[in-house]
């Protein structure tokens, strides 16, 4: 439904890069007021080591510099691409409020007990340089079980 209507009003951007007819890498986002605003991207895994997201994102940029695009909006998330690429960055953070009751009260264990276990190991996993590791492992694993729940998969 976004896309839709991103693409009445114009504003929506698709970008694929083909290698022999294939599709390997693409960015969906919207144009809007001189901003880029990205929303997904992605590659294919087989090309990984060729970085064709960079490539592509060049791409992106020259055709951007051309159409009088300002800026790009990279999004949350501190991903490499962001790093190298950005220029301005800035921290934000989630407030969660939760109702003075037995089920408020559940819900903010709930949340505090995932926080409890995830942040650490996120820290940790950036700290000994395993993180893009660990994420690039997931991305497979995801891969992996949506081919293998397709039919026929």
């Amino acid at each position: 439904e976004a896309f839709k209507k991103q693409a009445e009003r114009g504003w929506l951007q698709i970008y694929i890069l083909y290698l022999a007819d294939e599709p390997c890498a693409f960015s969906i986002g919207a144009l809007y007021r001189q901003t880029f605003f990205s929303e997904y991207i992605g590659y294919h895994l087989d090309y990984a080591s060729y970085s064709l997201g960079t490539y592509l994102l060049s791409r992106m940029m020259e055709d951007f510099c051309s159409e009088g695009v300002e800026a790009i909006d990279f999004g949350s998330s501190d991903e490499e691409y962001k790093k190298r690429f950005g220029n301005v960055a800035w921290r934000e953070t989630d407030l969660h409020l939760f109702a003075p009751s037995v089920t408020g009260l559940t819900i903010s264990a709930m949340k505090a007990t995932k926080v409890l276990l995830h942040e650490p190991a996120r820290a940790f996993l950036k700290r000994t340089n395993l993180f893009q590791t660990a994420k690039k492992l997931w991305r497979k694993a995801l891969v992996k079980r949506a081919t293998t729940d397709e039919p026929g998969g």
